[in-house]
């Protein structure tokens, strides 16, 4: 089998597999794939001329059309989740660019494979690999789009290779194989790359399969509801993680705003006790101005800081979800907020609260990205400080070396942060599943003995411990923004983005910091260890910058980290010696092989080389079908006893005139080429008939 060919069989074998594994669906798939096969034996085919594009276009068209009513009419009935909704339109793209791949086998000439082949197989690839980003399978979709880059690369490659042996002389060998080496490196390193690319780029890429959706997404349909709203208004351990572990895709917040909301608090906490955070914040209540710009309407505005008009940012929150309570999520630095109510109560942790009816309820405020300066009361410092006993460093010895051993050298606010955070991430890993003995005190469990976790322990964790280090902290729970709506108006918040973090006050800055501790798994925050496997151990910040730069773009991503790391001097120094070096062993190897003198090597003829392999496979072929000829046989005599073998149909004949063309073409004085591709295309008809 030729090897484009056999690269062709090995895209459509990968193309249905993956596609039935993404699907979740046998039959489809099996039957393509073959069909597939059938298609690429070439004798089914439809060569039309010279409207073969039209044509095609056309077919495809009408292929997409099908997709489309499959899509709008095959899913259930009232999904309204986001992942549902992004699942099923992938998974209907990914079927259609492998049927679109089938077809393609059907028209065009019978003589060669489609060139497009290959693009097809790597759509397919894309649009599958979508579904396992979805469903968190970072590290197999990076190596099918490897698998799909070589095999197209080597698909190119391979295209306009007419003859299974190559006309080079033996010489060149080793340097044909040396090039297809690079070239397959090549191809791999780029393969890596589209991956990274496509992976931090994914929510862009998510917006082609919503063409079909427009009235399928349930972000606004009337009637939607939702079971249960995944913030949690007290501060005990695991509350978020019991509304979140499904990780439920629907929306509860919608946010107009022109830059990522990022974290929109909703509860802040000072005191930890027993598995729980809880509030001793006052609260003051204050009246606001109704509203009188541009004309005047129902809403109050209530105004805590003044801005200068460059520093103030707009944002618009719409509750899409019945909250319990009277929480109002509100970025911190709020500097101004416009509601209906007249009346709301503001606590020292800048936390509002205002009774809101019902759904879709709707506030608008002014904020400051820049970093919030107003120092916390003396009372409200003291508790931001305070550590339950059983936490006293004092009383727990492995308490003490812990947090010897996480501070050491730390003598800012903004390195104790720093440490902690670089513990959590090369010490844990981020799961759902993390539990906790009925006899343990869950946060000391989570501490000393736990590798895993979520979001609620790292934060309380972070807090513990910086408070032991002098940093007065908070535990915060809201919703971290970050993705939008697939139309691409509006920032989202949905159950499944439910969040605690902590923010601590920064006495040397005089400014409070956003200490993000969670161990994410995210498709832009993960980096190289936690995506290849958590290696473990106290890795180097070296070893890990190293490791990510090499996840993120492989060879290219090496000579980055090289360049960044130790400079351009130095890296183009190393860089040269280790080109050097390589030349030299190369240059000694090869002087070795011709013993330290240059020869001018005989090199034989490429045609009679091509002339031997030929005859191999045909003695093979008759040799499998009961006939040998002898060492001692000569080409003449073997013809002769083919044709006294004849039974009357000819077959026979036609070899033993095969045998005799061949002794005449190897016995001339020069090669013809139109005279050896004749010979070759008689041996492969010969064969197949045989």
């Amino acid at each position: 089998m030729k090897p484009h060919k056999l690269i062709a069989v090995v895209m459509i074998l990968t193309s249905s597999a993956v596609t039935g594994w993404t699907c979740v669906d046998i039959a489809f798939p099996a039957i393509l794939g073959m069909l597939g096969l059938l298609g690429l034996q070439r004798r089914l085919t439809w060569d039309i001329k010279p409207e073969r594009r039209v044509i095609t276009s056309l077919l495809m068209l009408v292929l997409a059309m099908l997709f489309s009513l499959h899509y709008r009419y095959g899913g259930p009935p009232g999904w309204n989740a986001h992942e549902e909704v992004m699942s099923l339109a992938w998974q209907t793209v990914t079927r259609y660019f492998l049927a679109a791949m089938i077809l393609m086998l059907f028209l065009g000439s019978p003589q060669r494979l489609p060139t497009s082949l290959g693009l097809f197989h790597v759509a397919n690839v894309v649009c599958a690999g979508q579904i396992l980003l979805l469903n968190d399978r970072f590290i197999t979709f990076r190596l099918l789009e490897l698998w799909a880059v070589i095999l197209l690369v080597s698909y190119a490659a391979t295209a306009h290779v007419t003859l299974p042996i190559r006309l080079s002389p033996r010489g060149r060998r080793a340097g044909h194989w040396l090039l297809c080496s690079l070239v397959l490196v090549a191809a791999a390193n780029a393969g890596w790359i589209v991956s990274s690319v496509l992976y931090r780029h994914v929510e862009l890429l998510d917006r082609i399969p919503m063409w079909f959706a427009k009235q399928g997404i349930a972000f606004h349909q009337a009637g939607t509801t939702i079971s249960q709203v995944a913030f949690s208004s007290t501060g005990e351990l695991s509350s978020i993680h019991e509304l979140i572990q499904d990780q439920d895709g629907s929306v509860v917040l919608t946010i107009k705003a022109a830059e990522v909301p990022g974290y929109l608090r909703g509860r802040a906490f000072d005191t930890y006790d027993r598995s729980e955070w809880r509030s001793s914040a006052d609260r003051e209540t204050i009246a606001g101005v109704q509203s009188m710009r541009p004309i005047r309407n129902n809403n109050h505005v209530f105004r805590f800081d003044t801005l200068g008009a460059s520093e103030v940012k707009s944002m618009t929150i719409t509750q899409e979800a019945e909250f319990d309570g009277d929480v109002t999520f509100a970025p911190l630095g709020t500097s101004a907020l416009k509601v209906l109510p007249p009346l709301l109560q503001r606590d020292e942790h800048d936390i509002f609260y205002v009774h809101h009816r019902g759904r879709r309820s709707r506030h608008r405020l002014d904020y400051s990205t820049a970093p919030y300066r107003t120092a916390p009361p003396a009372g409200l410092h003291a508790r931001m400080l305070e550590v339950p006993s059983y936490l006293d460093p004092q009383r727990n010895a492995r308490l003490a070396t812990l947090t010897r051993r996480i501070f050491a050298g730390a003598e800012t606010t903004s390195e104790k942060i720093e440490a902690v955070v670089n513990h959590f991430r090369t010490n844990y890993t981020y799961s759902l599943r993390f539990e906790v003995p009925s006899d343990r005190e869950p946060l000391s469990h989570f501490l000393f003995d736990a590798s895993t976790g979520y979001c609620e322990y790292f934060a309380s964790g972070a807090a513990i411990l910086l408070r032991l280090a002098g940093v007065p902290t908070r535990y915060v729970t809201g919703f971290l923004v970050t993705v939008k709506e697939p139309q691409g108006r509006l920032w989202v918040a949905r159950n499944m983005d439910a969040h605690a973090w902590v923010e601590a006050w920064d006495q040397e800055q005089g400014q409070w910091s956003m200490v993000e501790a969670t161990v994410q798994e995210t498709r832009t925050g993960s980096g190289a260890i936690e995506q290849l496997g958590r290696l473990g151990g106290n890795v180097s910040v070296a070893f890990s910058r190293f490791l990510q730069a090499v996840y993120d773009y492989g060879l290219v991503g090496v000579a980055g980290w090289l360049f960044t790391s130790y400079g351009v001097v130095t890296s183009s120094v190393l860089l040269a010696t280790l080109l050097a070096t390589a030349t030299w062993w190369w240059r000694f190897r090869r002087g070795r092989k011709t013993g330290g003198v240059r020869r001018r090597k005989t090199r034989p003829d490429p045609s009679v080389v091509v002339l031997h392999k030929m005859l191999g496979q045909m003695d093979r072929k008759l040799k499998a079908s009961g006939l040998r000829r002898q060492l001692t046989e000569t080409l003449h005599a073997f013809a002769r006893r083919l044709r006294a073998c004849d039974a009357g149909d000819g077959a026979w004949v036609q070899v033993s005139d095969w045998y005799l063309e061949y002794a005449e073409l190897r016995y001339c004085k020069k090669i013809g080429a139109e005279h050896l591709e004749q010979l070759h295309r008689s041996a492969e008809r010969l064969r197949r008939s045989l």
